[in-house]
């Protein structure tokens, strides 16, 4: 199974139908498969087959595809052109603002990292991009806009205070980053001072014996 990246996505565009064409496409769980499609061709495995006629034959395809499409399969393509190998999923966390019907908001999970290639190619089509995104395992996180790019921000070894102090304040409020890490320094901190005490204690014990 793959890590888990959390993504939040402001999408702005002045067709409002491309804004509700985004809505469905999240609801339906197909949302990078909405705007940049997986061709037909690709759809074939990306591993082994082991030895024999259906290896060979799925080389073939594999080979047939490079040349056609720039890719061998639909792993190759959607790691290339979407950033993550997983399409969205149906979670249910998107909205389109009640206010102004050329935006919405949608909150997903894509696997081991966000889709930041297919960013890219929503802004090519009208599209004004904001996400911000966390991938907890690998410790990192960052913000992708249309205007800017990408910023990445690598959290290993970061303390809480080091993380309030030097994130956008956004982006750690958005996803409770500095507020999980303080939990995991308080839930260790309180391991080593029980394994302190008992190592104490014990000492205590064997003098006294």
């Amino acid at each position: 199974m793959p890590n888990w990246c959390n993504n939040h996505v402001t999408l702005t565009h002045k067709d409002p139908a491309m804004i509700q064409r985004a809505y469905d496409a999240l609801e339906r769980g197909e949302f990078l498969n909405e705007f940049i499609p997986v061709p037909e061709d690709l759809k074939i495995t990306s591993g082994f087959l082991g030895s024999g006629p259906e290896q060979e034959e799925l080389e073939r395809k594999t080979a047939e595809n490079v040349l056609n499409h720039g890719y061998g399969n639909w792993y190759d393509f959607s790691v290339g052109e979407w950033g993550t190998k997983w399409d969205t999923g149906e979670q249910g966390n998107n909205d389109i603002n009640p206010n102004d019907p050329c935006m919405l908001t949608a909150g997903f999970d894509t696997a081991w990292s966000p889709p930041v290639r297919a960013y890219e190619k929503l802004s090519e089509l009208g599209f004004i991009v904001n996400a911000m995104y966390y991938e907890s395992g690998m410790a990192y996180c960052g913000t992708w806009t249309t205007e800017d790019g990408d910023e990445e921000f690598n959290l290993e070894g970061m303390s809480a205070d080091q993380v309030e102090a030097e994130l956008p304040a956004e982006l750690d409020n958005m996803f409770g980053i500095s507020e999980c890490i303080r939990e995991y320094e308080a839930e260790n901190e309180e391991e080593l001072t029980a394994w302190i005490k008992d190592g104490a204690d014990k000492k205590a014990q064997l003098i006294a014996e």
